[in-house]
């Protein structure tokens, strides 16, 4: 099954690591709101908090895997669809 935000991603990946490296420092998370067309950075504590008890813990490993491996994770919310997925991705070297 393809995935129905990869080309979202690829046309937003500007913005997004702009978004990233703005905050860098401070490790955080992307949140892609497809409904509102908006992006977000937003540091891990805060964002965990639209997820249930369980989904908390994955993210929060995958969260610490991506940090212990210079990698970002990006979360794509779509409301309309009802998908909340989330994406780790690897840093470009600058």
């Amino acid at each position: 099954m393809a995935n129905p935000y990869m080309d979202l991603i690829q046309s937003q990946w500007e913005h997004i690591s702009a978004l990233y490296n703005e905050f860098a420092d401070k490790r955080p998370i992307i949140l892609l709101d497809v409904d509102a067309g908006e992006l977000h950075a937003y540091p891990f504590e805060k964002i965990k908090e639209i997820f249930d008890s369980g989904s908390q813990l994955t993210l929060e490993e995958q969260y610490r895997r991506a940090v212990a491996t210079r990698q970002m994770v990006l979360i794509v919310r779509d409301k309309e669809n009802k998908q909340t997925l989330t994406y780790t991705i690897k840093l470009e070297d600058e």
